[in-house]
């Protein structure tokens, strides 16, 4: 018997040619083709496609988190405006939603979006938006009232139960995936509220602690509630525009919920807890200029935070909106001379990791994604290669 083919095929010289018998070349090409068959069936359509997919999730929510981390900034600034005005929120309220109405009516008549057609909602997300309209004013109300009450370091960290709603929200109503590592993320969120909030039956009442006021605590977590149904709507309506929520949201504040709030406090309630206070009389420019900036911080923060929920996914995007206790702790140190307690500076601690953590998770996920992409690519080139050399040598 002659000698097996592959001691054969080694005693050629180094110098020479490997030369192959017709046998032998069909046999190397099934077993080519046998081994890089999946790489060009499954691998080389849907596997590459949810690649891209994967890498194209990992921008959007990137680029969601920078737009939501912007736009709470931008929240956090005009909320601590409101705080440095005082006097009554409603008043405030009135201004903000004008100013916010008169923005986007330009807006929308002298770069109309395409292919939107009405200001107030398209179909099938009409209801949508209205709905949303509504929950803008309880969350602005919320928020602007309970900054009168608490320090806006305090209530940033307060308002931080948000993100957590929004999660759990989206992902027993959405379906969309925790992030692996959302159970760091609740504990440090607990963590830090704690610290900030400082509970009495935890703290105690040294001098170390401060109290924070019990409705300001429930004005924000009205806001809170009201903050995460929002951005829930958002994520499942992502083919409507922020224009048409922005319009809708400061028609109904400027010409429904807030002259309504007015009048039943003024002849029904009666009561500085609802309006914060009286209303400051405009011949003041300060507190005019004041008012102006702090409806154009809500407007664009409130733009970027809509753009942010409906290119990203809600669970991970959401804790973006840590990165604002930065700011709010730097307004209330600098502008109101209240310094973070040493409970306090653990609990801002506490926060921020978790925004860290997210950040670092998502563009490692990016990361991934590429290596994978690549070395499918390649994998692919390989194989066209191949055959392409085996067309030739035939």
């Amino acid at each position: 018997m002659g000698e097996p083919r592959a001691q054969r095929n080694w005693h050629q010289s180094p110098a020479s040619p490997l030369v192959l018998s017709d046998n032998e070349e069909e046999n190397v090409a099934d077993e080519t083709t046998r081994l890089l068959a999946p790489v060009s069936t499954a691998k080389g359509s849907s596997d590459i496609q949810q690649m891209e997919q994967n890498m194209q999730n990992a921008k959007q929510t990137l680029l969601g988190m920078l737009c939501v981390a912007c736009g709470t900034g931008l929240i956090c600034t005009g909320g601590s405006i409101v705080a440095i005005i005082g006097g009554s929120v409603l008043e405030i309220m009135l201004i903000r939603f004008g100013v916010m109405l008169v923005l986007t009516l330009v807006w929308w008549c002298v770069k109309h979006p395409t292919p939107y057609r009405h200001w107030f909602g398209d179909s099938p997300d009409r209801l949508n938006v209205w709905v949303r309209g509504a929950l803008c004013f309880v969350l602005v109300y919320g928020w602007y009232r309970g900054l009168e009450l608490v320090p806006i370091g305090d209530a940033e960290a307060i308002i931080f139960v948000t993100p957590l709603l929004i999660v759990l929200i989206a992902r027993l109503v959405l379906k969309e995936e925790l992030s692996k590592v959302f159970p760091v993320s609740l504990v440090l969120t607990v963590v830090g509220i704690v610290f900030v909030c400082q509970p009495e039956f935890i703290f105690g009442s040294d001098d170390d602690t401060r109290a924070v006021s019990i409705i300001g605590i429930v004005f924000l977590f009205v806001m809170s509630i009201a903050w995460a149904l929002t951005s829930i709507l958002v994520r499942t309506a992502k083919n409507t525009h922020w224009l048409q929520i922005q319009i809708v949201a400061a028609i109904q504040g400027c010409f429904i919920w807030t002259p309504l709030l007015i009048l039943l406090n003024r002849f029904v309630f009666h009561s500085d807890m609802i309006a914060g206070g009286h209303f400051t009389p405009l011949d003041n420019w300060y507190t005019v200029t004041l008012m102006m900036v702090c409806a154009l911080c809500g407007f664009a923060g409130l733009s970027l935070n809509v753009v942010g929920y409906q290119i990203g996914d809600a669970t991970k995007v959401s804790m973006m909106e840590y990165c604002d206790l930065i700011f709010a702790y730097v307004f209330q140190w600098s502008v109101f001379g209240i310094a973070p307690d040493k409970y306090e500076w653990i609990g801002i601690g506490c926060l921020l990791l978790v925004c860290v953590v997210h950040v670092v998770e998502e563009g490692i996920n990016l990361r991934r994604s590429r290596i994978e992409y690549e070395k499918m690519t390649n994998a692919i080139a390989m194989h066209e290669a191949n055959k392409t050399t085996e067309s030739t040598h035939v």
